[in-house]
C-alpha cells in the first residue's frame, strides 16, 4: 500500500516510498549484537585526485540495539582483508573515515532489532594512483565488544586512464562527419585509439608526442546523430565520452529554440546559415523567415521585431514585437535559409517547440545509498552555485522530511542543458534528523523552493496537484 500525504507549503512536495524486502530480516532476533548483510551502493569509476562515497546497509540482527555515540553499543564498520589494516588510510584514500582503520560510525541514530543500518564513507584516489582498480573490505563491529558477521562485504572503485580528450572541432552539432579530436595524457610516443562507444568501433587513431598530446582527425565516417567518443591507450586506460552530434546531410535544420526573456528568443542551427543582408532571402538576419506559432490552436504568435546573428552564423538572438503568455507552449518555425554551400533548411526540422510557465518536475528517483536524483521539465538555472538564492544547484532550497537539506546533502548537476541544469543529483550523507534516505519501507517528503528556471523570464518552480506525486525508492 502506498501512503498519500497533502502539504501546504510553498514548494513542490515529492513523497519517495520504499516497499519492504521479502525475507530482510529474520524471523527471530539472535541474542546479543549480530548483523546480515541488507545492500550496498553501487561500485565507482574515479580519475586520480577524484572523490567519491559508498554506503552498505546492516539488518541489526541481534536482539541489542545500535545506538550513535553510545560506548559499546555504537556499530562502525572496520577495515578487513587483513581485518583493521591502516593501509588504505596511509596510502591516502581516506575521506573522513572515523579511524585509520574504521571507514564510518553507524549513520542512523537508533537501529533497533530488525532496523537497517548504515555506513556511509568517502575516498579519494590518490594522484599517483595507476590506472586499474582498487577494493575496500569492511566488517560490521560494536566498538568495546566485538566483531560482528562477516559477509564478505567489499565496494571497488574503477581508476579512470589519464588519457583526454580535449576537445572536439568543429563545434557540434555539424555536418561534418569526421571530426578532429585533440587530447592529452598519453605515454610518450603512444597510440590512442579512437572508438564511437565505449566497446564500439575504432572510428581514428593517433600518435602522441613526447608530452602524452596527441590530435587526429578520424578516419571513418560517423552516421547521422549523437556520438559518445572514447580515447584510450595500452597503459593510461580509457578517457570519458565526448559527445558529437552528426546533422542531416541534406540541408541544415533547426536544432533548438528556448526563451531567454518573455519578449527574446534564442535559435541554433545546425550548420553555418547566410547571415549577411536583413534583406537577403536566405538570410540568418531576414525577420520574414521567422514564424512563432501557439502550437495548440495553430494561431499566429508574437511577431519578429529583429535579429542578431552569433558571430559563428549558427545561431540568432530574436526579440518579438509583444509578449509571450506565461503556461502557453509555442513552436518557432523557419523557412529559406541557406548554409554556405547553398543547401537550404530541410523542411522536416525547421520547426522547434518551446513552453512558457513555471517549470515543474517530470522525474524522480530515490535509492537506498542516499542519492536521490531529480529532473525538470525544463533548463534550471545555475546562477550562484551552490549558494545562489534562485540556484538549483543551492543545497538551502531543498528540505526532507522538514530538514533543510544543506546541512545533509551536496548537489551536482547530472545533465547540463541550455543555459543552466536539467537534472541534478542530491546525496544525502547525514544531519540532523536524518542520515541517508533509509531501508526499504522508509517515506521521505522532499519539498523544492525558490528554483527559478533559465529562460521563460526566471519562472520559479511552483506547487500544483500534478506535481505531488508517490515515487518508490529501490
Amino acid at each position: 500500500m502506498q501512503a498519500v500525504k497533502i502539504f501546504k507549503n510553498a514548494a513542490i512536495a515529492v513523497v519517495l516510498t520504499l516497499a519492504p524486502l521479502a525475507g530482510a530480516q529474520p524471523a527471530a532476533a539472535a541474542p546479543g549484537f549480530h548483523a546480515a548483510f541488507f545492500s550496498e551502493s553501487a561500485f565507482l569509476t574515479l580519475s586520480p585526485g577524484q572523490t567519491g562515497q559508498f554506503s552498505v546497509g546492516y539488518t541489526n540482527t541481534g536482539d541489542e540495539a545500535w545506538s550513535k555515540g553510545k560506548t559499546a553499543k555504537e556499530a562502525s564498520l572496520h577495515t578487513a582483508s587483513p581485518l583493521d589494516n591502516p593501509l588504505d588510510f596511509t596510502a591516502g584514500w581516506a575521506v573522513g573515515w572515523a579511524a585509520p582503520n574504521i571507514y564510518a560510525k553507524q549513520a542512523n541514530d537508533l537501529v533497533a532489532p530488525g532496523q537497517v543500518g548504515f555506513f556511509v564513507y568517502s575516498v579519494k584516489v590518490p594522484a599517483a594512483q595507476g590506472y586499474g582498480t582498487k577494493i575496500f573490505y569492511g566488517r560490521p563491529a560494536i566498538d568495546g565488544v566485538g566483531l560482528m558477521e562477516d559477509y564478505g562485504y567489499y565496494q571497488v572503485v574503477t581508476i579512470a586512464g589519464a588519457v583526454a580528450i580535449t576537445s572536439v572541432s568543429p563545434t557540434s552539432p555539424s555536418t561534418n562527419n569526421k571530426p578532429t579530436l585533440n587530447g592529452n595524457g598519453a605515454g610518450v610516443s603512444e597510440i590512442v585509439t579512437i572508438t564511437d562507444g565505449a566497446s564500439g568501433p575504432t572510428v581514428g587513431t593517433a600518435t602522441a608526442d613526447v608530452n602524452g598530446v596527441w590530435s587526429t582527425t578520424l578516419t571513418s565516417s560517423l552516421t547521422a546523430g549523437t556520438h559518445t567518443l572514447f580515447a584510450s591507450t595500452l597503459t593510461k586506460g580509457q578517457s570519458s565520452g565526448s559527445f558529437y552530434t552528426v546533422s542531416p546531410t541534406t540541408g541544415p535544420v533547426i536544432v533548438n529554440a528556448y526563451a531567454t526573456t518573455l519578449t527574446s528568443l534564442t535559435v541554433t542551427f545546425s550548420d553555418v546559415i547566410k547571415c549577411a543582408s536583413a534583406t537577403g532571402r536566405n538570410d540568418l538576419l531576414n525577420i520574414n523567415n521567422y514564424f512563432v506559432n501557439l502550437t495548440l490552436t495553430g494561431a499566429l504568435g508574437p511577431t519578429i521585431s529583429s535579429v542578431v546573428a552569433s558571430t559563428d552564423c549558427t545561431q540568432a538572438t530574436i526579440t518579438l514585437g509583444s509578449s509571450l503568455a506565461v503556461g502557453k507552449s509555442y513552436a518557432l518555425i523557419g523557412y529559406f535559409f541557406q548554409n554556405g554551400s547553398g543547401s537550404t533548411l530541410d523542411p522536416s526540422g525547421n520547426t522547434a517547440a518551446f513552453s512558457i510557465g513555471a517549470p515543474s518536475l517530470s522525474a524522480w528517483e530515490g535509492k537506498q545509498d542516499g542519492n536521490l536524483t531529480l529532473t525538470f521539465n525544463r533548463s534550471m538555472s545555475t546562477s550562484g552555485g551552490t549558494t545562489g538564492s534562485y540556484s538549483v544547484l543551492n543545497p538551502s532550497n531543498y528540505t526532507v522530511d522538514a530538514v533543510t537539506a544543506a546541512t545533509t546533502t551536496t548537489v551536482t548537476c547530472i545533465v547540463s542543458s541550455l543555459n543552466g541544469c536539467l537534472s541534478v543529483r542530491l546525496l544525502f550523507t547525514g544531519g540532523s534528523g536524518l542520515s541517508v534516505l533509509g531501508a526499504t519501507g522508509t517515506v521521505h517528503t522532499v519539498d523544492i523552493l525558490n528554483v527559478t528556471d533559465a529562460i521563460s523570464g526566471g519562472q520559479t518552480i511552483t506547487p500544483s496537484p500534478t506535481s505531488r506525486q508517490i515515487a518508490t525508492i529501490s
